[in-house]
Order: structure tokens, then C-alpha cells, then sequence
């Protein structure tokens, strides 16, 4: 499911007082960028993809509301949900990953979902650990059933806003805009492109250790002298996690959708599209 997108630690955290032996009592030395950043939970590397509480293997239980006209038609769908984030920052650089798909089926049809960015900068310290961030990469993002069909491809989106904190204990507020080099949104059967239009919103995450928080409104706007579709979109998420009896979570999303889609007598009408769901996860 989609989901707004989960941020991941490098291991399961160990009991008080083994973390301190594993790493040692001795302070890092200079050079040892490993120590430090094991440390101060702001490495970077790939492992946050199979390890840690915050990836996550679980299954999706979904639902579909659509509306183009007076049509309105409900769906469901169960899907299989692998999902894992970070955010990381250290002596100024700031990064942030995510990767979240979801594939299985239901009324309508084959479904799923996948949503990913990468993205680099730099955190210019207000704290030492908080300030303004600014990042830069690309992000994707697809839906896709008979019933609603959305792609968001943009190869460069830029980041800029405040960040504190770093890992599972991060808050992040900010706005973020992206040329789409491929796009398209479709509700039953109608549909227009959006390619070439610009993706355009603010967000907020908010991580506490056990509870993530996440939301981002947007709109999809035509270029500029560009005869073409416009979309708003709102996205919630929130994340709660239960380490014992063992390292599970509990996680509800939504994406409301709204655009009025060029008809096939060339009149427009308006369309809304609620696609949500509900996830049990383990820990890998």
C-alpha cells in the first residue's frame, strides 16, 4: 500500500547498556567515520532495506471509492506490502530514501502500487541538529487498477524546509516541486495526461520511535500556455510500532484525488478518487 513512506534503522535495537558494549565505551577517533555515525544513527548504506524496524513485510487490505459524474463505484483489494525509509544527515550532507510497493488484486481487477524517491543535499545547521534542508532527486509514483490509474514521474524534484533531528526520531516540514517527465491520472473510463505539467506541495513527517506521522498536500498544474489537467492531491499516513511481543506495526494510508477529466464529448467532468488502507507488518 502506499503509504506514506517508513524510515529505517541499520538493526533491531539492543538492550540498555549492549549498544554502549557493542560500540564501546572508548570515544570514536577522528577518522573513524563508521563509529561515529553508528553512533549518532546517521549512516549511510543500503541495509535499511532488509533490516531494522522500520522495513516492513506485511499485508495490505485496501479500498477504492471513485466517483466521475454521477458515477460512483466502490473496490476493495488485498495486496502483499514491502516498505522501508530513511533519513539521514551528518556533517551537513542530508539524504533521504524510501522505497513501498504493493502488488495483489481484488474487484478490480490485478492491483498494486509502488512509490519511491531518493534525494541528497544539505542541512545548513541552525542546532547542532537542526536547520534548513535543502535535497534534490527523483521520485516515482504509481497506482494502478481497472478503476484508477495515477503515474507521477518526475526525474529531478527539489526539497527545501526545516529538519530536526536524524533516523527513526526526525521532523521534517517543507515544500517540494518537480517537472513531470511522464504523468497520467485516470478515474473509470475516463483519463488525461500529465506529462510535462509541474508537481507542486508542501509535506510534514514526523517520527517519534515508535509512532510516524506523515501528510503532503499538492497539486498537479499544467505548463505554463498548456491546454491540460489539473490535479489536487492530499496524502495521509501514520505508522505506530509495537516492538513486543514481537517487532510489528500497524499502519493506515490515504490519497484523495480530485481533477475535472476531459470526457469523450469533449466536455469535462469533475472526478474525485479515494484509494486507502490498513497494514499488519513484521520486521524482517
Amino acid at each position: 500500500m502506499l503509504a506514506p513512506s517508513l524510515q529505517a534503522q541499520d538493526a533491531t535495537p539492543l538492550p540498555d547498556g549492549d549498544e554502549e558494549a557493542l560500540l564501546g565505551d572508548e570515544p570514536c577517533a577522528s577518522d573513524d567515520l563508521e563509529c561515529h555515525c553508528q553512533r549518532d544513527d546517521s549512516c549511510w548504506d543500503l541495509r535499511f532495506l532488509s533490516t531494522g524496524r522500520r522495513s516492513l513485510l506485511g499485508v495490505t487490505v485496501s479500498a477504492t471509492a471513485s466517483r466521475v459524474g454521477a458515477s460512483d463505484r466502490p473496490d476493495v483489494g488485498v495486496l502483499v506490502t514491502y516498505r522501508a525509509e530513511r533519513y539521514r544527515t551528518r556533517d551537513g550532507v542530508s539524504s533521504h530514501a524510501r522505497i513501498a510497493g504493493s502488488l495483489g488484486g481484488g474487484t478490480a481487477d490485478t492491483e498494486g502500487a509502488l512509490d519511491a524517491a531518493i534525494s541528497f543535499g544539505a542541512r545548513f545547521a541552525a542546532t547542532p541538529d537542526s536547520g534548513p534542508v535543502l535535497r534534490a532527486g527523483p521520485r516515482l509514483l504509481l497506482i494502478g487498477h481497472d478503476e484508477l490509474r495515477l503515474t507521477l514521474l518526475e526525474p529531478l524534484a527539489v526539497y527545501v524546509g526545516f529538519q530536526r533531528g536524524t533516523g527513526d526520531v526526525v521532523f521534517e516540514a517543507g515544500l517540494s516541486g518537480g517537472l513531470l517527465a511522464a504523468g497520467r491520472y485516470g478515474v473509470q473510463q475516463e483519463a488525461a495526461s500529465l506529462t510535462g505539467g509541474l508537481d507542486l506541495g508542501s509535506h510534514v513527517v514526523a517520527g517519534f520511535g515508535w509512532l510516524r506521522l506523515f501528510g503532503r498536500v499538492a497539486q498537479v498544474v499544467p505548463a505554463p500556455g498548456a491546454r491540460g489537467t489539473a490535479v489536487g492531491m492530499l496524502r495521509l499516513g501514520v505508522c505506530v510500532y509495537v516492538p513486543e511481543p514481537e517487532a510489528m506495526a500497524l499502519c493506515a494510508d490515504t490519497l484523495h484525488l480530485r481533477a475535472a477529466l476531459p470526457a469523450l464529448d469533449q466536455k469535462r467532468r469533475q472526478s474525485r478518487a479515494w484509494y486507502g488502507g490498513v497494514t499488519i507488518a513484521l520486521t524482517p
